[in-house]
């Protein structure tokens, strides 16, 4: 049986905010598994570690007890880091440049053959439909149409596995429609997914299955119908199921 596209198994994660200071538990003992080809959505309120998972799945930080491996390699190893593409917060794209300038740019310092960088650059512009405001300037740019030069550029490296950091965050309700429609479209084609959000209407489109993080601990994890199956969750929205859970929790914290 092949590996899962990204596998947690008892990750826990603790940092010192200042020398002297009593270390802060980002992640506490996070198993999960993201099976290939598929939509996993972190869930949690502010402080409850997604953000971290990601970072850790890609290499950028080490947990400090357990493991994690991208296919059944580390996130720090070449193999990996060829398999990813990051969709961050698009608040460090360069503004001054035009989509196309910087989606050159993206691919020069990726090493990516010169020769390809056309073609590859008109295929991720056309995939998050940015065609025909490739050659405007960012700054230009509305949030939903930044998010989706940044997934433009994770895209350029056709990667196998996408990380996603509060991809709907500022983004109106169009931008959302097409990004959801974007993501999609990706799945189908193969794509394995992993984000984090606060936007459970959108996850329970899209997602195969949710993880609910709580204080950097799993609270809960399954299908959309699972988790709005269970005996507590009588109400109609995921959210509604989501803030039962972190009372739950709370109550248990205590």
């Amino acid at each position: 049986m092949s590996a899962p596209a990204i596998a947690f198994e008892n990750v826990t994660k603790e940092f010192s905010l200042r020398r002297g200071a009593a270390r802060v538990r980002a992640l506490d003992q996070l198993s999960l598994t993201v099976p290939r080809g598929k939509v996993v959505a972190l869930l949690g309120p502010n402080g409850s570690g997604k953000s971290t998972a990601l970072k850790i799945a890609l290499g950028l930080i080490e947990p400090s007890k357990g493991k994690v491996s991208i296919e059944g390699s580390a996130p720090t190893s070449a193999v990996s880091r060829q398999r990813i593409g990051f969709v961050p917060d698009s608040g460090g794209l360069p503004l001054h440049l035009t989509a196309r300038e910087a989606l050159d740019w993206w691919g020069r310092i990726n090493d990516l053959p010169t020769r390809e960088m056309k073609e590859r650059v008109g295929r991720a512009v056309m995939a998050v439909d940015l065609n025909a405001a490739v050659d405007r300037r960012i700054a230009e740019f509305s949030r939903g149409m930044k998010q989706r030069l940044v997934l433009a550029q994770a895209l350029l490296l056709n990667p196998e596995i996408l990380l996603l950091d509060e991809p709907f965050s500022g983004v109106d309700s169009i931008g959302i429609d097409r990004l959801t429609r974007l993501l999609a479209g990706l799945q189908q084609q193969g794509c394995t997914i992993l984000l984090s959000s606060h936007l459970l209407s959108r996850v329970e489109e899209i997602c195969d299955r949710v993880v609910l993080l709580h204080r950097g601990r799993k609270i809960g994890e399954g299908t959309v119908e699972e988790i709005m199956g269970a005996p507590f969750s009588r109400q109609r929205g995921l959210d509604d199921v989501f803030k039962e859970r972190i009372d739950s929790a709370e109550d248990v914290l205590r």
